[in-house]
């Protein structure tokens, strides 16, 4: 990010002559989603799955000249778990942004990042049915910053 550039474009080198130029940052995305549902005894047995496959232009510096070129980006894996009843395992968002509804409408995420998004977990939902609600999890957190560093997990629980 440039300073206030937030979603105003970037700037490239002419390849014929080097001028600088206004372009604008391209990005493509093709989701991947997959879920199933099924009924047992024990309750529903539901699974969710989402890749995403990223392609857009990055910058690239050639004998100290940007230039703007077009580039497969990095394919993540941004969800993948299996839930029985309210039994959660596997990849997904923190317990401790989605149990709440997230920023909600105060924070936007794209300009301001808050929290750990992507983690492992085994988490249990409990819903009262009568506007009683609870969880509990067990996380490892991601990235450099908020990973476990030892074999002791992160718990979260809301109520």
């Amino acid at each position: 990010m440039d300073g206030g550039r937030v979603f105003d474009g970037a700037t490239t080198h002419d390849l014929m002559d080097g001028d600088e130029q206004q372009t604008w940052n391209k990005n493509a995305r093709f989701n991947l989603k997959t879920w199933t549902g099924q009924e047992t005894e024990l309750g529903t047995l539901k699974t969710y799955t989402e890749t995403r496959f990223n392609f857009g232009n990055t910058k690239h510096t050639v004998s100290g000249v940007d230039f703007s070129v077009q580039d497969n980006k990095a394919v993540t894996l941004n969800f993948a778990w299996i839930q029985l009843g309210g039994f959660r395992v596997g990849k997904d968002e923190t317990v401790y942004d989605s149990f709440i509804g997230y920023a909600g409408n105060v924070v936007q995420d794209t300009i301001i990042p808050y929290g750990t998004k992507d983690t492992n977990l085994i988490s249990y939902y409990f819903d009262g049915g009568n506007g009683f609600t609870a969880v509990a999890s067990v996380e490892t957190g991601s990235g450099a910053d908020q990973s476990i560093d030892s074999y002791v997990p992160f718990v979260v629980g809301g109520v």
